[in-house]
């Protein structure tokens, strides 16, 4: 079972480090594809992990106050609850996207409704194919797989806790920040992981409904085997592979680190989001006068000391601002 798991990834493996010469391919090892890969479509990478995190973001966003009031608020049927907020995701994922694309149309539901009522007399142009859509998209998407870790979470939070608090002063919000944030915290980093690491490699959707310039880094992985260039698409989509775990790594120890130090892991968390960012855009600028020829090892490292370095300060800068050691 194992050796039937592992053996398609290791072919895809040798195929990266081969070289497609015309219609033939040269099997002489070469690292070709990856710096190409790397050189080519860094932009596209950076592009898929804005996206994903603007996905992320918007999706844990509207997934807590859900999540928080039926595990706080809903005193009986919870369970009726959780099927109500899962009867949309029992359609095919597909159908939901089309279903967005007409809705969000130039001629779809929302500029009919707007122009119908005399709100505007165009049609609004970005509200299809652009990063918008996307994004709206894709969070309704994986909603439901951020309020259930959350909701579970918030039902495991002692409500003594939250009487103990109260009997010491403090109010709903403070009490919100103190003790309830802190202990839900494994469910939303599981949200994070559980949104973050799929929408990243996400085909239909940027291709439907985020139009010619709306591709994520899986579609530079179709374009490639559809060019009949499979050691390019190979290489493209080990690296993503590799992107995606060394992620989910980060996100799996900081949900780990979550039990044990809550508030430590969010800072964390918020310290890798802000680096990756800040990595991101130096990058951009660093690359726009590199000279041509410039070796694709160089470019990742250049990145990679700017994560360090920006994890290290933002961790240090979050710290003090909550006044921890």
């Amino acid at each position: 079972m194992v050796a039937g798991l592992a053996a398609p990834l290791a072919i895809m493996l040798l195929y990266s480090f081969w070289r497609q010469d015309g219609p033939n391919v040269d099997t002489t090892l070469t690292t070709f594809n990856y710096e190409y890969a790397l050189t080519k479509y860094y932009p596209i990478f950076l592009r898929s992990l804005w996206i994903s995190g603007l996905v992320t973001l918007a999706t844990v966003l509207l997934a807590y106050p859900i999540a928080y009031y039926v595990a706080f608020h809903v005193k009986s049927y919870k369970f009726v609850w959780l099927i109500l907020l899962t009867i949309p995701f029992w359609t095919s994922y597909l159908l939901r996207v089309f279903a967005w694309r007409i809705i969000l149309a130039r001629d779809g539901v929302i500029n009919g409704t707007l122009q119908g009522t005399g709100l505007i007399d165009e049609p609004i142009n970005w509200l299809l194919f652009s990063d918008f859509a996307i994004v709206l998209t894709l969070a309704h998407a994986w909603a439901a797989f951020a309020i259930l870790p959350i909701y579970v979470s918030l039902e495991k939070v002692d409500r003594t806790l939250l009487e103990a608090g109260a009997d010491l002063g403090d109010g709903p919000v403070r009490s919100f920040w103190r003790i309830t944030f802190p202990l839900s915290l494994p469910g939303v980093i599981s949200a994070i992981t559980l949104v973050f690491v799929p929408t990243i490699g996400d085909y239909v959707t940027p291709d439907l409904v985020g139009g010619p310039r709306g591709g994520m880094i899986a579609k530079m992985v179709y374009n490639s085997f559809k060019g009949n260039d499979w050691p390019l698409a190979a290489a493209t989509a080990i690296l993503s592979m590799i992107f995606v775990a060394s992620i989910a790594f980060l996100l799996i120890q900081l949900l780990r680190k979550s039990i044990v130090d809550p508030l430590g892991a969010f800072v964390i968390a918020v310290a890798i989001a802000v680096s990756v960012y800040f990595a991101s855009f130096v990058l951009t600028l660093v690359r726009a006068n590199v000279p041509e020829g410039t070796p694709a090892i160089a470019i990742v490292l250049v990145l990679a000391i700017l994560f360090v370095v920006g994890v290290y300060y933002t961790v240090i800068a979050l710290r003090a601002a909550l006044g921890r050691s």
